[in-house]
């Protein structure tokens, strides 16, 4: 049975008395991010995250969060970082579980005391008996709320076959129900067994996929783009996501994911285009948003694959005003519709256009 740490009605996963220099003690609370949870993009797990313990400096002073975040590379860890820039009162630092925070890393300094404080009370909570995978499309669907069994396979990283089996499961248990094609989470007991499983407290909502009035077409490609990027035997998927938020919410490509390409930390951004609009609007618009992408990754230090689906015209287009592409970066022009799984192996520094055979598939 778990073990958490009960302060008031707030449960944690741990409390540890760190040293963050020499001779000085800090009362740190620690909040675990399970593997499920980052089936959401960072900022918005930031977001919960200040929602979340909002009331711990209340309940505890002089308490401290270390967020402890378990991944490779370092994006996702300095997204949430920034996402939880300006929390007033309570000192955070977030890093690797093999990394306790020193002084420096917290967000604020912290209460010190020369010796380690008392504990709080750690309590026995219930484990819920959840396989991962059922935790996985669970927290799927928690984002956003409906989807096909493809989609769902794709934004939580396993197989067509094991989700349909685990949606199964989470039917027979009550908290997803399919209707057509479509798998739906249920608004009540569905939605907070989700975020109970992901150790947030009742009252604390994540972000739901941020939709603007796209077609079914364009949101599917948003989702499937996790998938198709896994048919590279070059490109390591770590985390993908359909609409998601950035922090300082300025950006929204249609889908991001992020990853190495040739073991090296990257971000894949996909923008899809309807083509209602006229040409020369529609080039301008996705040059903004390819040096916004840019400028955003290089802010990590990180490279970039900008991908663009759209109608023949577009790609058309785009490929004949794009004169050059940055060292950092690389450009996949892809169309609408096909039937392979497969797009082109990136090439940073160059476009590449895709044939209409390596587009999307829409299978279910």
């Amino acid at each position: 049975m778990p073990v958490r740490v009960r302060v008031g009605s707030l449960f944690l996963h741990d409390w540890k008395p760190l040293e963050v220099s020499p001779g000085r003690w800090a009362d740190v609370f620690v909040f675990d991010m399970p593997p499920e949870l980052y089936v959401f993009p960072p900022a918005e797990v930031g977001l919960a995250i200040r929602r979340a313990c909002a009331p711990l400096p209340k309940l505890w002073k002089g308490a401290a969060l270390w967020v402890r975040c378990n991944v490779p590379g370092r994006w996702y860890a300095a997204e949430i970082r920034k996402a939880l820039v300006g929390v007033r009162n309570l000192p955070i630092a977030v890093s690797r579980k093999d990394s306790p925070p020193s002084l420096t890393d917290f967000s604020l300094h912290p209460q010190t005391s020369p010796f380690p404080g008392s504990p709080p009370l750690f309590v026995d909570v219930p484990d819920d008996g959840f396989p991962a995978r059922e935790r996985r499309c669970l927290a799927v669907l928690a984002r956003v709320r409906a989807a096909s069994a493809a989609e769902i396979a794709s934004l939580s990283g396993v197989s067509i076959p094991t989700c349909k089996a685990a949606l199964r499961s989470l039917s027979g248990r009550g908290l997803v129900i399919q209707k057509g094609d479509e798998w739906h989470i249920r608004p009540r007991k569905g939605l907070s067994k989700a975020l109970r499983s992901l150790g947030f407290p009742p009252g604390v909502t994540l972000c739901r996929e941020k939709l603007y009035g796209q077609s079914e077409r364009h949101r599917r490609q948003g989702r499937l783009w996790p998938q198709r990027l896994r048919s590279l035997p070059t490109v390591s998927v770590w985390g993908g996501w359909s609409e998601p938020g950035l922090a300082g919410g300025r950006r929204h490509p249609d889908a991001l994911c992020w990853g190495s390409l040739n073991r090296r930390e990257t971000l894949f951004w996909l923008e899809v285009e309807s083509g209602h609009k006229k040409t020369e609007t529609l080039i301008r618009q996705m040059f903004r948003r390819m040096n916004s992408a840019v400028v955003y990754a290089r802010s990590y230090g990180l490279p970039l694959v900008f991908a663009v689906a759209g109608p023949p015209r577009i790609a058309k287009a785009m490929r004949s005003r794009l004169r050059s592409v940055p060292s950092d970066a690389a450009v996949l022009l892809l169309p609408w519709a096909g039937r392979a799984n497969t797009i082109p192996t990136p090439l940073f520094g160059q476009v590449q256009p895709g044939a209409a055979q390596d587009a999307f598939s829409l299978q279910v």
